[in-house]
């Protein structure tokens, strides 16, 4: 079976790779790093909307990783669960720090608008506010789902569902996603 984001790499390789990084092989820890990095910090920067921030937490997680990977069973869940759990809560406590998850939840960020062509960022401000008005638990399917690219059983791993919950979640904010979207005459756009 493969990791649908990870395409290039089985899970046979990914662990033979986080066995030889647990004895802490450098070269090992490198190639975690190449295939983790771009989609744990698109993951972050989706909910952070800051540079500077998404470095910071992206650092934090492999810091994190390389620190605990000792106590990552393989076999438990997949490698990527792991890791994107690890950035899951390294984001809650960033936002728990600045007081912000209690207050917003998980808000997608202003700044993904993108400033350049004006079409697009429109589109891009439509999407971002039309995401920000679903629930809590339905933002976070959408967001891993299709901003951090995971699969269903992916998703259902990191939030503790099964994967039916996922679809079902999913397929409600879609739906809900199209009404705020036709609403606000996205389409017309």
């Amino acid at each position: 079976m493969k990791d649908k984001i990870f395409s290039n790499y089985s899970e046979e390789k990914i662990k033979n790779i986080v066995k030889k990084a647990k004895s802490y092989n450098k070269e090992a820890f490198a190639q975690i790093y190449e295939i983790y990095h771009d989609p744990i910090y698109k993951y972050i920067f989706y909910r952070t909307g800051d540079n500077e921030i998404t470095n910071d937490l992206t650092h934090d997680v492999f810091h994190k990783i390389l620190k605990n990977i000792k106590n990552y069973k393989l076999g438990d869940v997949p490698f990527s669960v792991w890791v994107f759990k690890i950035s899951k809560n390294i984001l809650i406590n960033f936002y728990k720090h600045k007081e912000i998850e209690n207050k917003h939840g998980y808000l997608l960020s202003e700044h993904l608008i993108t400033k350049n062509d004006s079409k697009n960022h429109d589109i891009n401000r439509y999407l971002v506010d039309a995401i920000n008005k679903l629930k809590l638990e339905e933002r976070r399917v959408i967001i891993y789902k299709f901003i951090s690219d995971l699969s269903n059983k992916e998703t259902a791993d990191i939030l503790g569902k099964s994967i039916g919950a996922i679809k079902s979640i999913q397929y409600r904010a879609i739906k809900k996603l199209n009404k705020i979207l036709i609403k606000k005459d996205y389409y017309d756009k």
